[in-house]
């Protein structure tokens, strides 16, 4: 096949350089249009499931929502795990399928069991929510406003109201998460000693206000010739209105609730803060939808935002972009491999111009390296494959087996055509020279083409990184063979038919003369050489295990998350003062560009995080001075100053693809079961204290289910039967007295 091959590209050069050219073509367009990511899509199909639950505590969302929902969502097809974390007034569920699922098929079934699953849910909890269908990446750009002229009230609203849907517009965005400030609602501070003298309870009183604001329709009204439509008008639209409404009739007086009530527009309960550069703000956390270019999506919405700064300058906010920004690590990952391209392409150009000493076989020779590379990232681009940091890796590998393919053609070629003579037919030399080194160049292919099969057929995790790289260099070996047998004799058919080369340099005929004396020598030698070579193989064996093994280096980027857990109980003011200490501090060591901190969860957050956890999102900016690990040596020293708090420090790609494949950002992890917390808790102090005694363990911590410290309120029947009061009543009033 290959001599059919050679003999059909010298038969019609013109045409074999032409389709050359357009296979080139069509992979610039392809580059041009690729879809670039950090990572390759390495996590398996996965559903978040929410469920918020106003006033029950970690124990009755467990009990009450999280466990119904488990079991429902458990028995779906193909799952593989199923994750939950319970926390104060939420439940959230992770539901992880198998790889090679299709996500969109995953998330219908999904939907369909919460369907009948929300019929075990009790009374007052909030409906399942799926989070929005994400990359495996997840982040997107984490940015941040702060602003000294308006509340954090005000912020909150212009965010939440103005910016939020201009942010979601932007295409390519799945989701902004929400920290910080204030979220308004309309409240009602009920006076006891009025509401007493009224003889009204909480129940009317709330079941008044329910009715003041229920919107209902008009209808229309038809008449012979057209029909109007009646608009009703909302009711309780302002707080006087609100006021103004009755809730019952005492002796012909009506008691509005306005008489036993402060009707005004207050903050509901948080459970989160954010602090940028140690001041409160409110951080936005977008994510990539999933199959969407990261760097082009992160492009538009930071033009996006930056139009919308301009127009919020005037209005005293102040605009923090790029607290954290994936992206930039594209933007590098491309930058060095391109740079390792060009030089890579230039040692090869300089060397086959020394041995050559012609201009055209290095270019023929050269010609080579874009038309594969080119070809490679059509054909991947055609299976729906990102460009990523493993594929461009291949690429960069698969450099030297792709010019080496065409070097020997084009050196035979040309060493043949110096020994025949002007009156040589060129046609049959280029045929017999091209003809002679296929096999050597095929089996040179095939045999480093084997190497990378194995790395082709992993599975699992490291199938989902690693494939990605040995499909590109396979591709591109493969191509490059199939551009040395068409594309190159081609070339030399157009360029080289009636060139005469040079002669050999001299230095190059010392080298094939003293590589000769070499075989000479060694050949009656052959048992000692074979003995040597497998002593060097049992050696190299014999190191392997003191290199130690890790899925993926240790990446040095420009940013970094600290993940701080203070006591469990501690409150949100002195989470968010302990942090305004550590910013202070990160932000006074040089090369520490920005710090932002996230407490607690957002809005419908996917971190469920009680108030005592945050996460520091650090930006890094290396200089000669320090470099990026110096730098981040200079953090660790910030947060071993506040020994009161557990710390856990890595760089962002680290952070999620841990958190992303087990859901825990720990690259090793144990889990304790048990019917007895107390002993759980004991045996994993245990293990913990053991691990920490380990050489070069790092940070160990011990992350135990969230308890916090509660009062607990027990309901004596007998005294409900005597003061006549239902235990609906008596926990309403609770309720409404300290969640609202």
């Amino acid at each position: 096949m290959l001599a059919t091959i050679v003999r059909s590209s010298l038969a019609a050069p013109r045409i074999v350089t032409a389709l050359s050219l357009l296979v080139a073509l069509l992979g610039t367009g392809a580059l041009l249009g690729a879809r670039l990511d950090v990572f390759p899509d390495f996590a398996p199909p996965h559903v978040l499931v929410q469920v918020e639950a106003p006033g029950l505590d970690a124990t009755q969302v467990e009990s009450l929502v999280t466990r119904p929902l488990e079991d429902v969502l458990g028995g779906a097809e193909n799952v593989e795990a199923v994750r939950s974390t319970s926390s104060q007034g939420l439940a959230a569920i992770q539901v992880v399928f198998g790889r090679g699922s299709d996500p969109y098929l995953q998330r219908q079934v999904i939907s369909e069991r919460l369907g009948g699953g929300s019929a075990l849910l009790p009374p007052g909890i909030g409906p399942p929510q799926l989070s929005p269908l994400s990359s495996s990446m997840e982040y997107l750009l984490h940015f941040g406003f702060t602003s000294d002229r308006l509340s954090p009230l005000e912020l909150h609203d212009l965010v939440r109201w103005t910016l939020k849907p201009q942010i979601l517009a932007v295409p390519g965005v799945a989701q902004a998460q929400i920290f910080g400030g204030e979220s308004r609602e309309r409240q009602l501070w009920v006076d006891p000693v009025k509401l007493n003298a009224a003889g009204v309870t909480l129940e009317e009183l709330s079941e008044a206000a329910r009715r003041a604001t229920l919107i209902s329709g008009g209808g229309y009204l038809e008449t012979a010739v057209q029909r109007l439509v009646l608009r009703a008008q909302a009711p309780a639209e302002s707080l006087s209105a609100l006021g103004q409404a009755v809730v019952t009739t005492a002796a012909g007086v009506p008691v509005r609730i306005g008489d036993i009530a402060q009707v005004r527009d207050g903050a509901a309960p948080r459970f989160g803060d954010a602090m940028i550069g140690g001041h409160p703000g409110i951080l936005v956390e977008t994510s990539t939808q999933y199959g969407a270019n990261t760097l082009e999506v992160t492009r538009g919405l930071e033009h996006r935002l930056e139009i919308l700064a301009t127009q919020l300058a005037p209005r005293g906010v102040r605009y923090h972009p790029a607290l954290l920004r994936p992206a930039s690590f594209i933007e590098s990952a491309i930058a060095k491999l391109r740079n390792s391209l060009l030089v890579g392409a230039a040692l090869v150009v300089v060397l086959l111009l020394l041995t050559l000493r012609d201009w055209r076989g290095a270019l023929i020779s050269f010609g080579a390296i874009p038309v594969s590379l080119l070809a490679t990232i059509w054909i991947l681009g055609l299976g729906g494959l990102s460009l990523n940091t493993m594929s461009l890796g291949g690429l960069v590998v698969a450099l030297g087996v792709v010019v080496d393919d065409a070097v020997i053609d084009v050196e035979n070629i040309t060493r043949r055509r110096r020994t025949a003579g002007a009156s040589a037919d060129m046609r049959s030399l280029l045929l017999e020279a091209s003809l002679e080194v296929r096999r050597p160049v095929f089996y040179a292919t095939a045999a480093v083409a084997v190497a990378f099969l194995p790395i082709l057929m992993l599975s699992g995790l490291q199938g989902a990184f690693f494939r990605p790289l040995a499909t590109a260099f396979l591709l591109a070996v493969g191509l490059s063979l199939l551009v040395a047998m068409s594309a190159t004799p081609a070339l030399c058919a157009l360029l080289m038919r009636r060139h005469q080369p040079r002669a050999e340099p001299a230095w190059l005929g010392s080298c094939k003369r003293w590589q000769r004396s070499a075989i000479a020598g060694l050949e009656p030698r052959a048992a000692p050489v074979l003995v040597g070579v497998v002593l060097s193989g049992v050696a190299g064996l014999g190191l392997l295990p003191v290199l130690g093994a890790r899925l993926l280096p240790d990446f040095r980027e420009n940013y970094l998350i600290a993940h701080a857990s203070l006591r469990p109980g501690i409150s949100l003011l002195e989470t968010s003062r302990v942090g305004e200490r550590i910013a202070a501090r990160l932000a006074a060591i040089p090369g520490v560009k920005s710090v932002a901190e996230q407490i607690g969860r957002a809005e419908n957050g996917q971190d469920p995080d009680a108030p005592n956890k945050s996460e520091f999102e650090i930006q890094l900016e290396p200089s000669g001075r320090a470099t990026t690990g110096q730098l981040e040596a200079r953090v660790r020293e910030v947060f071993e100053q506040f020994p009161n708090q557990l710390v856990e420090i890595y760089s962002v790609l680290a952070e999620r693809i841990g958190e992303t494949l087990s859901g825990n950002v720990a690259p090793f992890s144990v889990s304790v079961f048990g019917p007895d917390l107390d002993v759980d808790d004991e045996v994993a102090g245990g293990i913990a204290a053991l691990l920490r005694k380990l050489p070069q363990s790092g940070t160990v911590r011990l992350q135990v289910p969230p308890r916090q410290p509660e009062l607990e309120m027990q309901l004596r029947p007998e005294r409900l039967s005597l003061y006549g009061l239902q235990a609906a009543e008596v926990l309403g009033a609770l309720n409404a007295a300290y969640h609202g």
